[in-house]
């Protein structure tokens, strides 16, 4: 027993000394913290053991033993969280959750083995050296077998990232280190495993636990590293004496009686000598006369000749320092020196080329002296030219006005004036109406000197410390300031407009001309010069849709609509890829048979967000953004497709009529892609009716002519939409293949309301009678209109009066029933 007591306590002795140690390296570094709290863990495992043995009964050896626990739980844990910050894989570690996570194994190892079943003295077995231990079972396979689970993965994982580290690192040290710290470790994992793991589960009591005997072998190895290859410190001795051996400068060490102690590779290679030539030798074996050290000028460096090994003078900047002990007596020197050979020849070059360069200079000085008057000129041309720059680059060329640029800086900085004074002030959008008429028919030239007389007369309307720019075209921006409140903004605009009342003289004819005016007001309409201007357009662009000649001031409704239309825009971008658009089919019935003779195709969008969209809203923005032609394509596409499995379904063969813009008719490849669609669904032309509004074919009568022509061919029926509501060419309805006219449902609405609506339709039925063309009433909603209708012989009715406008599957099931 007595054996075993001082084996353990040499271990605990290791332990303790090799963690202080480490410790006192670098105290700051976290490795070195780690590695002292594992040797002082193991210290405390090693003194457990120490009292175990020291005691003859297993009563009080287990108590021992039941502290022990907290001890090897922790080791394996605190091995592997060592290794993770040596090769820079700790930053989970820094997670408290992970951290929770990481030493979980250690904290159920302390509850199964301390505080769940711990060790009983049933569990210890007294052998001639020491203490025998069996493991404690009873808690199922995997809680008796915890421990080596633990052991074994924690120890395994160590030794992988340890081994992967090593092979990958590109430095020879970090691959001696896990070469080291590897096999070192693996030597412990089989011996311990034999001696604390394999046996007392075989419950065979051979030998006493050794696990903390063989941890002395990887901690060694750990220790070896640091101290062969500083691992977890950079030592200032350490560093201090690789830069000695390794700069390239000479450095000597010598004692107080001046004999060299030591010198650098530096020193050998500048000075010729083996390092066995000069240490022990005289300092003087390498000056050329006898120097007294003590005499050099420690503070500073010095210019000196030294002779080298073939009696050859080196040039060299020498210093030296004084060696002192802790009582600031003297006990060496340490020389430094730096070879001066190239510094000298490089200096002689550079005195060289000096001489050169300053006869350079002296002539290149006359020819300076001649450039300098050249460069003065230059310099007044640039200031002039720079001057213009900034004319053009802040004013209007044409009317001296400021710019944009240089209305909004100033507009910023009344922003600043008016927080700090609270003084609002306006800004307003002014733009000529009908201008482009003034150009187009008197000239761009008139134009322009329109324009300046524009300006001109804003400005004498406008007070002193008014402000006004033009932006663009016939577009004038115009702070006026001290507008206190909305009614001094609608005076000021008010005397704007009424300057407009007098005409302008252009090359002696008087010339009228009106303008509209949109107002902003800071900081109501915006917090900054942008959104003012672009508020007093939209209050500007109100004025005109309001009838023009007149101001409107910006409010909340006029943004709120724009921005509305801006949202609608863009989602309308995305309604087909999305699936948004949704086409309804309204049926239209024979006036005499009551049976449907078609559908009438039209487009709804549903957003999933704004719900129903009416085509009266989406319409205008798809045909201004030109999405009007993907919209279209789809819509053909879409109510040929259903037209086509209606009628494979036997459910109804009737004509679908589609409605074409005017954009659709612009397009070159509009029959192509007709053809394509009714190729692609397989649906027969004469089953397609293509619609056209009755203004579409008054004012583009020109253009889709042969596109009408080119679908007549083709097969596919024409219709006239809205008809009587243009004036209509007559004319065109003889030249033109139109097979139906719709007529407006305008009319129908005044019928047993307005007699002259009752003739108008009456007029349009029996021309087309005498034209051979049919007639379809739409917007039939009571049962006087069908009545009048029917009576009038009109051919086909559509309206609520018969059918709403429904989804397929709504008219699926009426045909159903």
């Amino acid at each position: 027993m007595s054996i075993m007591v001082f084996v353990y306590l040499i271990a605990s002795l290791f332990y303790v000394y090799i963690g202080i140690a480490t410790y006192l390296y670098n105290p700051s570094n976290k490795a070195n913290r780690i590695f002292f709290v594992i040797c002082i863990d193991l210290t405390l495992w090693a003194l457990m053991l120490v009292l175990i043995n020291a005691v003859s009964d297993a009563r009080t050896a287990t108590v021992f033993r039941h502290v022990a626990t907290f001890f090897w739980s922790t080791v394996y844990c605190l091995l592997l969280h060592l290794f993770l910050i040596w090769i820079k894989k700790d930053r989970l570690l820094k997670k408290i959750w992970f951290l929770f996570l990481f030493y979980s194994p250690a904290l159920i190892s302390i509850y199964l083995y301390y505080f769940s079943k711990p060790v009983t003295p049933a569990d210890i077995v007294k052998i001639p050296l020491s203490w025998a231990y069996l493991n404690p079972v009873g808690q199922g396979f995997l809680w008796d077998n915890f421990l080596t689970f633990y052991y074994l993965a924690y120890s395994l994982t160590g030794i992988v990232l340890l081994h992967i580290w090593g092979k990958n690192s590109t430095f020879r040290r970090e691959k001696y280190q896990s070469r080291i710290i590897v096999s070192t470790y693996i030597a412990v994992l089989i011996l311990g495993s034999v001696t604390d793991i394999i046996l007392p589960n075989l419950e065979i009591p051979l030998l006493p636990p050794l696990s903390i005997i063989f941890i002395m072998i990887p901690i060694t190895g750990i220790w070896y590293s640091i101290k062969k290859y500083r691992l977890m410190n950079l030592n200032p001795e350490n560093v201090v004496l690789n830069v000695m051996k390794t700069m390239t400068e000479g450095l000597i060490i010598i004692d107080n009686n001046e004999i060299v102690q030591d010198l650098n590779r530096g020193a050998e290679i500048m000075l010729g000598y083996a390092r066995n030539e000069l240490k022990n030798q005289s300092i003087d074996k390498i000056f050329f006369e006898k120097t007294a050290l003590y005499e050099l000028d420690i503070f500073s460096s010095s210019e000196q000749l030294l002779k080298t090994s073939s009696n050859h003078e080196l040039p060299v900047l020498l210093s030296a320092s004084v060696l002192s002990d802790e009582w600031k007596e003297p006990y060496g020197f340490v020389l430094l020196f730096r070879d001066l050979t190239e510094i000298k020849r490089m200096r002689l070059k550079l005195q060289e080329s000096h001489d050169i360069l300053e006869i350079l200079v002296q002539e290149r000085t006359k020819e300076l002296n001649i450039k300098n008057e050249e460069l003065k000129d230059e310099i007044v041309s640039r200031i002039k030219m720079e001057k213009e720059i900034e004319t053009l680059a802040f004013y209007d060329k044409l009317t001296s006005l400021p710019n944009r640029k240089l209305f909004s800086d100033y507009a910023a900085r009344k922003i600043l004036d008016s927080r700090r004074d609270n003084r609002p002030f306006s800004i307003m959008f002014l733009d000529l109406d009908f201008f482009k008429m003034i150009n187009d028919t008197m000239g761009h030239e008139q134009g322009d000197m329109l324009l300046k007389q524009v300006a001109a007369r804003i400005s004498r309307t406008l007070r002193a410390n008014d402000t006004i720019s033009r932006i663009s075209g016939d577009e004038f921006l115009i702070l006026v300031e001290d507008t206190s409140d909305r009614e001094m903004s609608k005076m000021a605009a008010g005397r704007l407009i009424e300057s407009f009342s007098k005409p302008f003289i252009l090359s002696g004819n008087e010339i009228y001309i009106t303008a509209s005016v949109g107002i902003a007001i800071y900081p109501i309409d915006g917090k900054d010069p942008d959104a003012l201007i672009q508020n007093a357009d939209i209050a500007m662009y109100k004025a005109k849709a309001n009838g023009r000649n007149r101001y409107e001031l910006c409010t909340p409704t006029m943004k709120k609509d724009l921005i509305d239309a801006m949202n609608l825009t863009n989602h309308l971008y995305n309604a087909i890829d999305k699936n948004e658009l949704e086409l309804y089919y309204q049926p239209q019935v024979d006036t005499c048979s009551g049976n449907i003779s078609g559908f009438e195709a039209l487009i709804r969008w549903n957003h999933p967000e704004l719900g129903i969209i009416s085509p009266n809203e989406f319409i205008p923005i798809a045909e201004k953004t030109g999405l009007i032609i993907p919209i279209g394509e789809w819509v053909l596409r879409t109510a040929c497709r259903q037209n086509k499995e209606w009628q494979d379904m036997g459910m109804v063969t009737v004509p679908i009529a589609v409605n074409i813009s005017v954009k659709q008719f612009m397009d070159v490849k509009l029959i192509d892609k007709v053809k394509e669609i009714l190729s692609e669904t397989g649906l027969d032309p004469h089953f397609l009716e293509i619609e056209i509004t009755e203004s579409l074919l008054m004012k583009e009568v020109y253009i889709i002519n042969e596109s009408l022509e080119q679908f007549n061919k083709l097969g596919v029926h024409i219709t006239i939409d809205d008809f009587g509501i243009e004036y209509s060419s007559l004319n065109y309805l003889k030249q033109l293949p139109i097979g139906r006219i719709k007529i407006a449902g305008s009319f129908v609405q005044g019928i047993a309301v307005n007699h002259k609506d009752e003739a108008i339709i009456i007029a349009i039925i029996t021309l087309a009678k005498n034209l051979g063309i049919e007639t379809l009433a739409e917007e039939v909603e009571t049962v006087s209109q069908m009545e009048f209708i029917k009576n009038a012989n009109c051919d086909m009715i559509q309206g609520f009066y018969y059918y709403k406008p429904s989804p397929a599957s709504v008219i699926e099931a009426m045909f159903q029933k």
